[in-house]
């Protein structure tokens, strides 16, 4: 995304027909057109989002079902804006895609995430073994491997091809910094077939980001966050595992699947608490991301905190 340049300035160029005259747009303009292909690429992913739902993807009279709000940061992640641990993360998005379109994007929540590990845990990441969940393009998890992790990032086949070029193209800072990644396939509705190529009973850390977005996704991914706590929280003799730290960017886009993942996450045994913004990076937060970290206890069924 390009800087804003105040209102008042104009930028001037040659209209190319020899007439001696310039032609002017002021930036209002330019950010007009900005705005524009922003509104059209939203809509394209609700499009794409309603006829995988078995809708109508033409019916806007049944209105939107989410709110897509656009990119709050402004870099070049495929040019490595963004660093971790003193190293560029080179991340590379896939643009009008076919697909559902949702996976092959970089969106706030995992800017937050990243940041937030680097900034807050970087210390407790080192040597730690690391899932995410839903990684669409891979950023949180290869900043995670960036901090000496080793991280297994994790979504629908459709979206590896990218994932596995993202790891690639930061393989050398990777093991120079102490840490490892896969990219893999874990489908929400069968976690348990994970269990032949993740160590699903020995994670430290489960991580995910603006992952829920429509109703229809919360069930799979809380049954999946369930299975992976139950696994973890065991007694062996005289010790007892009480499981990974389930750490969890959201943004709200519905209101209505928000009280429905609070819901079932307290069906299944989990406490909510929403960390204080102040654990952010300074330089990496908005107000439309929140971070939460998940307990698992068994029975319990608190309110959020």
């Amino acid at each position: 995304m390009a800087s804003v340049t105040p209102a008042s300035e104009k930028t001037c160029s040659g209209d190319g027909r020899g007439e001696g005259s310039d032609t002017c747009a002021t930036t209002e303009a330019r950010g007009e057109q900005a705005s524009q292909r922003q509104k059209t690429r939203r809509e394209e992913i609700l499009q794409r989002i309603r006829k995988r739902r078995g809708e109508d993807p033409d019916d806007v009279k049944a209105g939107p079902p989410l709110a897509i709000a656009w990119k709050a940061f402004g870099m070049d992640f495929g040019n490595g804006e963004l660093t971790i641990n003193g190293e560029k993360l080179y991340v590379d998005e896939v643009p009008n895609s076919g697909h559902d379109g949702t996976g092959y994007v970089i969106w706030d929540g995992s800017v937050v995430h990243a940041k937030y590990l680097e900034h807050s845990i970087s210390s407790e990441l080192k040597g730690a073994k690391v899932l995410e969940l839903g990684s669409g393009t891979g950023l949180v998890g290869l900043a995670a491997s960036l901090l000496g992790a080793e991280v297994w990032i994790t979504d629908l086949p459709y979206t590896l091809p990218n994932m596995k070029k993202n790891v690639e193209r930061n393989a050398k800072s990777i093991e120079a910094k102490g840490g490892a990644i896969h990219a893999v396939a874990l489908d929400w509705k069968k976690p348990e077939d994970a269990l032949e190529y993740i160590p699903l009973k020995s994670i430290d850390f489960v991580l995910a980001s603006d992952v829920v977005w429509v109703e229809w996704l919360v069930s799979p991914l809380v049954k999946t966050l369930n299975f992976i706590a139950r696994l973890n929280h065991r007694k062996d003799g005289k010790s007892e595992r009480r499981g990974p730290r389930f750490l969890v960017a959201h943004q709200t886009r519905s209101t209505a699947t928000d009280k429905h993942l609070w819901d079932e996450l307290k069906k299944n045994s989990f406490e909510i608490n929403k960390l204080d913004s102040k654990v952010m990076h300074p330089k990496f937060r908005t107000p439309k991301v929140n971070l939460f970290e998940l307990k698992y206890i068994p029975g319990n069924t608190n309110e959020l905190a």
